[in-house]
């Protein structure tokens, strides 16, 4: 379940029925209640492929007036890409985690920490796919229709 939009967590099934939806009950699972959305995700989709499609369009979304934004996002949803696909050099899992906190604290504003949140509790939520991901595995759920309405700005502009 994805709670709190974009910028919101990912929260296990588990957590879903243990956590209030307010500022205490997310705090303690390391959310925010952000813009109140809550998606529910089938068993059947793939929340790395999900997590991947957001993170590229959140990339693509800056305002591009930092670093963080510029570059770090840029390359976080690159790697969030390729994890997705099963293209990985190295540890793309542990590099992922160190670019969030890289990237955490330093931006112009909070876009970028909220990207960053998003994709770190996916990683921890969805850590077997990440980790299948990882290993070259592509899953089911990338084959079914995305979950998560990414807006076509193509067609906005």
């Amino acid at each position: 379940m994805l709670v709190g939009g974009y910028a919101g967590t990912w929260l296990t099934n588990e957590q879903s029925h243990q956590v209030t939806l307010d500022r205490r009950g997310m705090a303690a699972v390391g959310g925010i209640v952000g813009c109140g959305a809550v998606v529910a995700m089938p068993a059947s989709a793939c929340g790395i492929h999900e997590t991947a499609s957001v993170m590229r369009w959140l990339a693509d979304q800056t305002a591009g007036q930092c670093g963080p934004c510029m570059y770090g996002l840029a390359a976080i949803a690159g790697a969030t890409e390729g994890l997705r696909q099963g293209r990985v050099e190295g540890d793309v899992l542990a590099r992922l985690t160190r670019w969030a906190g890289d990237v955490e604290g330093r931006g112009a504003c909070r876009y970028p920490d909220g990207a960053v949140r998003f994709m770190r509790s996916a990683l921890k939520t969805f850590k077997a796919d990440a980790q299948a991901h990882a290993l070259g595995r592509r899953c089911p759920g990338a084959t079914r229709p995305a979950v998560l309405p990414i807006p076509d700005v193509r067609r906005a502009a």
